[in-house]
């Protein structure tokens, strides 16, 4: 299994982060993601591990629509 941060887009499956760790301005072939295990938010995966969740949607319980600490917490369903 590749390390964190060294996923490509279609290397990633079911349950792994895909925030993208490359410059945005990084060529296709060159692009790589996150792939640590996924966060939950209301319940239900997102597509982010915990640290990108709070980048994107913002503290814990502090933003609208934030994901609880709870819901962090939660296992993960990774299917193979």
């Amino acid at each position: 299994m590749s390390e964190p941060g060294t996923f490509r887009i279609a290397e990633l499956v079911e349950g792994q982060c895909r925030f993208p760790v490359t410059p945005h301005r990084a060529r296709p072939h060159e692009r790589r993601f996150c792939g640590e295990p996924v966060a939950w938010k209301a319940g239900k995966p997102t597509s982010w591990c915990g640290q990108h969740l709070i980048e994107v949607c913002g503290q814990p319980g502090r933003a609208a629509g934030g994901a609880s600490v709870a819901d962090m917490a939660r296992e993960p369903k990774v299917t193979a």
